[in-house]
This record gives structure tokens, sequence and C-alpha cells, in this order.
């Protein structure tokens, strides 16, 4: 399940081997670096990597829900162009092609199973995301309450009916955290600038930099926090994202599964 996968804390992209991505009836070319996946159905969170001059020329779709943030290059997918930080989402069966790249493109891609095609096929747009410029987007406050002051959001998605949210958070240099805390939702996070400090009483060995990742079941304590040059984050949560500054054994929810 899209949600039902092994604690990362943390890797660096690097730390993730190109791989071929194969998927039958796309056209080959491209690769992927698996971050985080789900053994049972396949799906999973990574870096695709389309090279200079790919093209895809069939329109399909597809049968997994995808999330796309462009992190360098270019990508088409018929109408729409994706550039530097272009967010998209597209639910099953959403149309997905004609595809190309003029000057190759890197990007995160969330797949919610295992993602495959169905050539040929035009799709529907219901629920789908075409294209946010998150460049262009204005900050917003935090949606969650309890940090201390100097946290922004761009808020990217958001599914009325569990809460799950997508969003850019953005954090002013020299934050600081100084208590610890934790969520009843899985976290995952994609550091795409600056430095992230999570727990100072460890120095360096905690701090999250451009190109860190992380998946965070529920009841993961972090912190404290630190960010001495400002930070920006790509981040995903199964539902209402709530801060819970005490001891995981105190939660009540967390004594219920205990």
């Amino acid at each position: 399940m899209t949600w039902d996968r092994k604690h990362v804390e943390f890797i660096h992209f690097e730390e993730a081997p190109w791989q071929p991505l194969e998927v039958a009836g796309l056209a080959p070319g491209c690769e992927i670096r698996i971050l985080s996946q789900d053994s049972g159905d396949g799906a999973l969170s990574g870096i695709l990597r389309v090279p200079a001059g790919w093209q895809h020329e069939q329109p399909f779709t597809a049968t997994a829900p995808e999330q796309l943030f462009i992190l360098s290059g270019d990508l088409h997918k018929g109408e729409y162009t994706y550039t530097d930080q272009a967010y998209s989402y597209r639910p099953a069966g959403a149309p997905h092609g004609p595809m190309w790249s003029e000057k190759g493109c890197e990007a995160v891609v969330m797949w919610d199973k295992a993602f495959e095609i169905q050539p040929g096929e035009k799709g529907h747009e219901n629920g789908m995301i075409g294209c946010i410029d998150t460049i262009n987007t204005h900050w917003q406050p935090t949606i969650a309450e309890g940090p201390q002051a100097g946290i922004m959001v761009k808020m990217l998605r958001h599914v009325p009916g569990n809460d799950e949210m997508t969003f850019l958070t953005g954090i002013m240099p020299h934050w600081k955290e100084l208590r610890q805390e934790h969520h009843h939702c899985v976290e995952e996070s994609f550091k795409l600038t600056g430095d992230l400090n999570l727990n100072t009483d460890l120095g360096d060995k905690m701090n999250m930099t451009a190109n860190c990742y992380f998946y965070r079941p529920p009841f993961i304590k972090h912190g404290p926090m630190y960010t001495r040059t400002g930070t920006m984050s790509l981040i995903r949560v199964s539902s209402k994202l709530v801060n819970h500054y005490m001891p995981v054994e105190e939660d009540a929810k967390w004594l219920a599964l205990a």
C-alpha cells in the first residue's frame, strides 16, 4: 500500500543507485532511484531521470496515481510543459502522453502502486492537477499548530476526506525548535535546499542537506531541530498533520496501539 513501507531515516538521493525504468509499453531510456517502496503492491517514491531527446509518441493512461515534482530540466506531457519546480498530480486513468523531453529531466515521482500503462488510451481528467508553477505560488502560514514561528507552506494537493496533503515547506534561517515532536500520520520529505538538523544533541549526524529524503511511519520522534541557512522541502503526509510535543509513551493513540 502507499503508506505501508519501512522507516527510512534518512538517506541522500545518491545512496540509491540508478536503475532502468522498465515499464511494458513505455519507450525505454528512463532511469529511477528508488528511495522507498512497498514490497507488496510496488508503490514507491523516487527520483526519475529522463534523458535529453527522449520521447514516447503514443498517449497512454497509468494504473497508478502519480505525483511529479520537477527538480531540473523539462518534461512535456500532452498539452503541459513542466520545468523547474513544477508540480502535477494524475489519478489512475488520467492522460499521460504523448511525452518528450528536450534537455532531459530529473524529477521527484510518487506512484501509489506499481506503475503500469495502457497505451493508446486518452483517459479522464477527474481529480487531475495539470500543472502548478510553485515558484510563482504564494507562501501561506504553516498548516500545523504549535511550531516556532518561521515556517511557511505552499499547498499543492489536499484530499478533504482524509486530509492527505502534499506541500512545500519553507523555514527561515536560524529557526530553532527545542522540543521533540511526533505525528499520528506518515510523513515523507524530499529536502530541496538548505539544511535541517533533526537532533541538535547529535551534531552533524542528523543534519539533512539538499537531496536528502526520509519516510517516517507514525509515532517516530524527531527533534530538537535547527537550520542555519534556512531550508525548503517537498513533504507528503497520509492524514492531518498534528504536532505532538510529548513523549510517545504518553500519547493516548500510541498507547492504544502498544
